[in-house]
């Protein structure tokens, strides 16, 4: 996992910009407020196909990084496969690392 992206999401976290888990990305797409999605590179080719398929026709951009362990490691919990960046700024940074 590139360090630079892991702190920047670790930032994200502390400053309560983050949603975490299907239901809580989910809810957080409903109500607009998502600016980048990072999903795990082990997520299951399923879930993944599902959440590219729900945001193509969105302004929002996904990405592939980190394993479900690496992002649960770093954000607290045993596993995390989908990630939802709530701030603009903070998600162009992750992006242009890149």
């Amino acid at each position: 996992m590139n360090e630079r992206v892991a702190g920047l999401v670790g930032i994200a976290r502390r400053g309560n910009r983050l949603a975490l888990g299907f239901d809580a990305c989910r809810r957080a797409v409903a109500k607009q407020k998502v600016a980048l999605i990072i999903l795990a590179e082990d997520l299951s080719p399923a879930s993944a196909t599902r959440w590219r398929h729900r945001l193509h026709a969105s302004s929002i951009r996904v990405v592939v990084h980190g394993g479900k362990s690496e992002w649960g490691r770093l954000l607290g919990r045993e596993q995390v496969g989908i990630i939802a960046v709530l701030d603009v700024g903070l998600a162009k940074a992750i992006l242009q690392k890149l």
